[in-house]
């Protein structure tokens, strides 16, 4: 089976790449598929994770940020040429390679590989969830319009796949083909787990709205008050971490502002508790690969992902969403407990696992099987 997977460039090192390149992997090394990973801007840049030497790469060298560098009048022209650029090759190079299934996500120009594709079938990826996809387009009548398309788009892919359960249900407003396959996670590779002794709770996400640093800040400074000896370590980048570092900084509630690192799995084991505050969550990737390395997890029960990866009260604690005080009280539950903590960390490795490439590659392997022998029929 010939698998096309569409994507705008893997050169950052964050959850969506890595999972892209642990699925093409698989699937080329377990079942022998002949999979094509192929990008628009991925220029000269490296793959940050490397892919299966079985495996083919692609890049369509479109440059769709290259629009910017025009004055603001030519802007529109660039894109829409470099929108037709991107069709051209695409089909091009679907016409040559005759791939069985395309897929790509609802981050990336679903309509221009709906209009490359011909007969071919698509599954679209959600890697949001389905009411926060297209929220961005504001009131403005071509944004609305912009936002009717997409959602046509979705409308006509043969196959739409949600994160988790209760999302799918949101997205069968829109698409009578919708499946839900949770994220394949990079589980713990080191050989060993947290010891859970360190007075360290760690945070991984973005500096951005949906990840609730206001509520991580407001939570934190109850804690700092009853264990000021318990460090916060947060590993993040984002578009407002210059707003809030100063803020950080003026609050000197024992927080430590870290950049991104590669090496995450061995600072999950030299920290006690993982926390999440997000707002909303398609899936939650950092949960399980916190709990694969022994740590129990505090998360808000935002939609929806927490809900469907923590067992509440026993490999981690939910919370109703924005409810500092309860969230606070949960960290300092797990501080004040260490067998408590060791108990939820020990549940959390095993619930983990669910998470498997071994336990999720399978439905995808099904899943295009159905598709290619509907098609064929």
């Amino acid at each position: 089976m010939r698998v096309f997977y569409i994507y705008r460039a893997i050169a950052h090192y964050r959850g969506m790449e890595r999972i892209f390149v642990d699925k093409i992997n698989y699937l080329v090394q377990m079942y022998g598929f002949d999979v094509w990973l192929v990008t628009a801007d991925q220029g000269n840049h490296p793959l940050s994770y490397p892919i299966d030497e079985r495996a083919h790469y692609v890049d369509l060298h479109i440059r769709f940020h290259s629009a910017s560098n025009y004055i603001i009048f030519r802007r529109p022209y660039e894109k829409i040429r470099l929108q037709f650029l991107f069709v051209k090759r695409l089909r091009n190079l679907i016409k040559e390679q005759k791939p069985d299934i395309l897929i790509c996500n609802t981050d990336v120009f679903t309509n221009l590989v709906m209009m490359s594709k011909g007969k071919i079938p698509l599954i679209v990826e959600s890697h949001s969830i389905c009411r926060q996809t297209g929220r961005r387009a504001g009131d403005l009548l071509h944004r609305k319009i912009l936002r009717w398309y997409t959602f046509w788009n979705y409308r006509h892919a043969n196959t739409l796949v949600a994160l988790t359960e209760a999302d799918a249900q949101e997205w069968k407003k829109y698409n009578n083909h919708v499946y839900a396959i949770t994220n394949v996670v990079h589980l713990n590779p080191l050989d060993r787990v947290s010891s859970l002794d360190n007075k360290r709770v760690i945070f991984t996400s973005r500096f951005s709205y949906q990840k609730g640093i206001p509520y991580l800040l407001e939570i934190w400074k109850i804690v700092h008050h009853r264990h000021p000896d318990w460090l916060l370590d947060i590993y993040a980048q984002g578009e407002l971490r210059d707003e809030y570092l100063p803020i950080i900084k003026l609050l000197d509630i024992n927080i430590q502002v870290n950049d991104g690192t590669l090496d995450i799995f061995n600072r999950y084991c030299d920290s006690s508790i993982f926390i999440l505050t997000s707002v909303y969550e398609p899936f939650g990737l950092v949960l399980p690969e916190a709990m694969s390395c022994g740590l129990p997890v505090v998360s808000f029960d935002c939609d929806y992902g927490p809900r469907e990866i923590i067992t509440d009260g026993v490999d981690g604690y939910l919370v109703p969403l924005g409810n500092v005080e309860m969230f606070a009280d949960r960290i300092c539950q797990l501080i004040e407990d260490p067998q408590l903590r060791h108990k939820m960390g020990n549940n959390g490795i095993l619930s983990s696992k669910r998470y498997s490439p071994d336990n999720i590659m399978p439905q995808w392997k099904s899943l295009f099987e159905r598709i290619v022998t509907e098609q064929k029929s």
